[in-house]
């Protein structure tokens, strides 16, 4: 369900250096809001070739500033809306081939995706 309401952007998959130390630390993978403008209390699950790294996550919407991804956080966000799921792997996930599971629960539905692609 959650690839027609909140679709992968195909090859978004990418390594960056956040905090500019030379290590590619963070995953990034972009999704797009189909699901509709609002705001709501949600809880995010990440995981990434099979590795629960939610504690690990953060979620950058449109033009916000990045945020942790914490149990029950309220959320903004308007249909069409960029957002953006960032991993702190602390560079423990290589260049290649990923597989990263999503799981974002609003109080009266799951969304969930399996994307996997190849990480810049």
């Amino acid at each position: 369900m959650a690839s027609y309401y909140f679709p992968y952007v195909k090859g978004s998959m990418e390594n960056v250096d956040l905090d500019r130390d030379g290590v590619k630390e963070t995953l990034t993978l972009k999704f797009q809001n189909r699901v509709g403008s609002g705001s709501a209390s949600v809880d995010i699950e990440v995981y990434v070739d099979g590795i629960n790294y939610t504690d690990k996550a953060f979620i950058k919407i449109a033009d916000e500033a990045a945020r942790p991804v914490k149990p029950g956080m309220y959320v903004t966000s308007y249909y069409g809306d960029e957002v953006q799921i960032m991993v702190n792997h602390g560079g423990k996930i290589e260049p290649g081939k990923h597989k990263v599971e999503l799981k974002l629960r609003v109080d009266w539905e799951t969304y969930e995706t399996t994307i996997e692609d190849e990480a810049k």
